[in-house]
């Protein structure tokens, strides 16, 4: 049992440790089960987002010492906010669900792109120190 936790934790970490890994993984088996390339690709993004979430996290905890957990849980509420509005004065009816998933699809893209700089700028670092 203890053998089986520790390769689990050891996944989990690696996951987060490397997000693209786990959104190819995921990408590969939902195009297998769904045999639509953009059916899979949204899989992939919706499923794999946390792992970018999270990586970001770390990511600024163990470069700068801060920890933005509180500034992630606004932003996906402003995020939302601004969805839920705009879908309102559009289509004068809130589809909660759909401002839920372009919410999720918009954090997606800010915290991939924030994964790649965060990991550019802590490789520059480190380089850089030696």
């Amino acid at each position: 049992m203890d053998t089986l936790k520790r390769v689990l934790i050891y996944l989990i970490g690696g996951l987060v440790t490397v997000p693209f890994i786990s959104t190819y993984v995921v990408y590969l088996v939902s195009k297998k089960i769904y045999h639509h390339k953009w059916r899979a690709i949204h899989q992939a993004v919706q499923l794999t987002n946390v792992f970018y979430i999270f990586s970001f996290l770390t990511m600024v905890k163990i470069l700068f010492n801060r920890s933005l957990f509180w500034l992630v849980v606004l932003f996906h509420l402003l995020i939302l906010m601004i969805v839920t509005i705009y879908q309102w004065k559009q289509q004068t009816e809130i589809y909660l669900l759909h401002s839920f998933k372009i919410t999720w699809r918009i954090s997606f893209l800010i915290f991939l792109m924030g994964y790649i700089i965060l990991a550019m700028y802590g490789i520059l670092k480190y380089l850089l120190l030696i």
